[in-house]
């Protein structure tokens, strides 16, 4: 499947993540707002959907940290990932309860540590949140 997630980030450089439950891991952790892309949907699309839907949140400017893969042997999956700059709440969350999480903001050394401390426990999650916090992301240099 094809997913997209999103790094958002407010105008005063906060971040904003998910506090969830997480029942693999049996344990709340904290997460991005990302979903599943439609069979009809841009990726750009369905980040901005889903951190409507997951947060309240709309965002000025989409920066994409490109496209990776999950896994390359089973259950192969693509993720979208996308930096959101001047990220602002428009209105609340509408994520069913199962799924709803709070909606915590943090600034990059807040979030820097968050992931030391393993409090964002998923690999798909923390990936483009190094990606962002790094700058590692961007036009590929000429070679």
């Amino acid at each position: 499947g094809c997913f997209a997630t999103t790094v958002p980030e407010t105008e005063d450089g906060q971040i904003v993540l998910l506090r969830q439950y997480r029942h693999g891991i049996r344990r709340v952790a904290l997460t991005l707002p990302g979903g599943r892309i439609d069979a009809d949907e841009a990726p750009g699309a369905a980040a901005a959907r889903e951190l409507l839907e997951e947060t309240g949140y709309e965002a000025r400017e989409w920066l994409p940290m490109g496209c990776h893969t999950a896994s390359c042997t089973y259950g192969l999956s693509h993720n979208h990932y996308f930096h959101a700059r001047g990220a602002r709440k428009v209105r609340e969350p509408i994520e069913p309860d199962i799924e709803r999480g709070e909606v915590v903001l943090m600034d990059r050394a807040c979030a820097r540590q968050a992931m030391i401390d393993g409090e964002v426990a998923s690999m798909g999650h923390a990936f483009p949140l190094a990606l962002m916090l790094g700058g590692f992301y961007g036009k590929r240099e000429e070679r």
